[in-house]
């Protein structure tokens, strides 16, 4: 039975990073070893369990099968040691996290390098990209993401927002009308940033609310590209306040309508719904939120 345990332990990693090699790295074992408990459970099954090429690994329907009882294992004994860990604060072991890399500058690095100082038992990547990713099939813990949520079968929790600035260049602006209303600009070149939609709502000094939707002609993966084309005077783009705080004192842009602001951008985490008990999330979420904070990514 012991052996049942361990071999599924193996089975169940060796399938969620879909390679011998990985596998065996991660458990400190060779590839012959993790090869020998996956073939000495087949033979006991008596059934395949992946389909195994020079390229490619994949699961058998019947692996796909026990892959999901022995994940839920594995992870039901993670949640277990985690939960006897001391309340001392020596937590210890590994933790993915994925970033917006809009956030790279963001005062949201200052909450992630306490949490790093209090508990240096953990080993902490930091994934900063645009890309959203999947985090089952790229073992992240935990997702930063910015903006509305599709529904999905992880927990999430608000841990602030962004606030942004609406900004141009002086050239840009140079051969326009000074405009009056957001509707003025309806018919002005955009930097769209590809994972925001193509509409800005925003709100004047009096509360008054407008939404504004747009067309533009150049597409951007990155909000530092759509801040520094920006500044090259290719249109109209509305990074966070934080990006570009340096070039409106610096002069390089400006605030086309100043008594109108942008609608601040939501700011979640999210992370596996079987991952409530582990400690390491817990308190990583605690420090990135911060005490009775719910505007910590913007400029303080």
């Amino acid at each position: 039975m012991i052996n049942d345990l361990k071999a599924l332990a193996i089975f169940a990693e060796t399938a969620r990073l879909a390679s011998f090699r990985k596998a065996a790295k991660k458990l400190s074992l060779s590839p012959s070893v993790v090869s020998y408990h996956i073939s000495q459970l087949e033979r006991k099954l008596k059934t395949p369990l992946m389909y195994r090429s020079t390229r490619k690994l994949s699961l058998t329907s019947q692996g796909q099968v026990l892959y999901q009882h022995a994940a839920g294992m594995v992870a039901k004994a993670n949640e277990g040691m985690n939960s006897l860990l001391s309340c001392d604060g020596a937590l210890s072991g590994d933790l993915t996290v994925t970033i917006p890399s809009a956030l790279t500058r963001s005062p949201i690095n200052r909450r992630i390098a306490e949490f790093s100082k209090s508990y240096p038992g953990v080993s902490l990547r930091l994934i900063y990209t645009d890309i959203r990713q999947d985090l089952i099939a790229q073992s992240i813990d935990i997702a930063i993401r910015a903006g509305d949520l599709e529904d999905s079968s992880l927990k999430s929790k608000r841990i602030g927002k962004i606030k942004r600035k609406l900004v141009c260049s002086p050239e840009f602006l140079d051969d326009k009308d000074i405009p009056l209303h957001p509707r003025d600009l309806k018919n002005w070149s955009w930097i769209w940033f590809e994972l925001m939609p193509k509409f800005r709502k925003l709100i004047s000094a009096h509360g008054e609310k407008f939404l504004l939707n747009y067309e533009s002609n150049i597409s951007v993966d990155s909000v530092e590209a759509m801040t520094e084309l920006c500044c090259l005077g290719l249109g109209l783009a509305s990074p966070p306040d934080f990006l570009v705080k340096d070039y409106l004192e610096r002069g390089i842009l400006v605030e086309p309508l100043p008594n109108w602001k942008l609608e601040k951008v939501a700011v979640s985490a999210l992370w596996h719904k079987n991952s409530q008990a582990d400690k390491k999330v817990r308190a990583f979420l605690d420090f990135v939120q911060g005490e009775g904070s719910e505007v910590v990514l913007e400029e303080m």
